[in-house]
């Protein structure tokens, strides 16, 4: 297992390149010569089992191209690639006790209720729309929250967790203030999120205007919404200066983990950020 903490661009561009490209040859190799879905054998730390990984094509690319992140799925949790990382990570670097209180920004997903069953005072959340008021809660037992405008107190979680979420929010730098409010004193903010790893600023694709229109500076990138079955829109991409806005914020530590292994089925390497209060 290759786990690195990186803290900039620099650290980043210090990475092994000739093992990086190694290991790019040996994924090559793995594609089938038609576009056919094909298995791969490693242990799945979430599953606690050896398995043979789903491998499919589509999810955004065509073949012979893979889509690495998301998909290589455990056929027992069903969790692609980045769930698994991310999972391994809160269980390695989290920090998170049994009965720490912890926030996820998700409710509707098997992620959430893996998680649930881990850490009975997980609280999810998911985003209905902009005129619902932050800590409602719906007829199903799903509750809102609107990552700028969090209704919980200061310093109530131990943990925070986000994945894929930020950058589909417009004021991401609010939503990591209230991200840095709610969190205890030691805490930590652990997030994926689209990344551009040789940006050294997060590129901006949309905005909100003063009437609460949406400006498009690129064209229009959807992402997948548990929510909602138009998707959701990507206001952003982050590069390397959200480390430096973190400790603007507050937080004390700010780094991304990036890490593979073919045994345990991450087979790109995958990038995770964690910040420190």
């Amino acid at each position: 297992m290759r786990l690195y903490y990186l803290k900039s661009k620099e650290e980043f561009n210090k990475l092994d390149k000739n093992e990086l490209e190694e290991h790019e040859k040996a994924l090559q190799k793995l594609i089938p010569e038609s576009e056919k879905n094909f298995k791969f054998k490693g242990f799945s730390l979430v599953a606690e089992d050896t398995v043979e990984f789903d491998v499919l094509f589509g999810n955004g690319l065509s073949y012979p191209n893979v889509n690495w992140r998301e998909t290589v799925n455990c056929p027992i949790t069903f969790f692609n690639n980045r769930m698994r990382f991310a999972l391994m990570i809160i269980d390695t670097l989290g920090r998170i006790l049994k009965d720490d209180k912890v926030y996820i920004m998700e409710q509707v997903t098997p992620l959430y209720k893996h998680l649930k069953n881990k850490y009975p005072n997980l609280i999810g959340s998911e985003y209905f729309d902009a005129s619902t008021v932050s800590g409602y809660i719906n007829n199903e037992g799903v509750m809102h929250q609107d990552a700028i405008r969090l209704s919980f107190n200061d310093q109530e979680f131990k943990a925070i967790l986000s994945f894929d979420v930020f950058e589909h929010v417009p004021d991401y730098k609010k939503a990591f203030m209230e991200s840095y409010r709610v969190l205890e004193n030691g805490g930590r903010l652990i997030f994926t999120a689209p990344f551009i790893s040789d940006a050294d600023e997060t590129q901006i694709r949309a905005r909100l205007d003063s009437n609460g229109e949406i400006n498009h500076i690129l064209e229009p990138e959807y992402h997948g919404d548990p929510m909602s079955s138009e998707g959701i829109l990507c206001f952003q991409h982050f590069g390397w200066d959200i480390l430096s806005l973190f400790k603007e914020i507050g937080f004390k530590d700010a780094y991304a983990v990036v890490g593979w292994s073919f045994g345990l089925g991450f087979l790109t390497p995958q990038m995770i950020f964690i910040a420190e209060k």
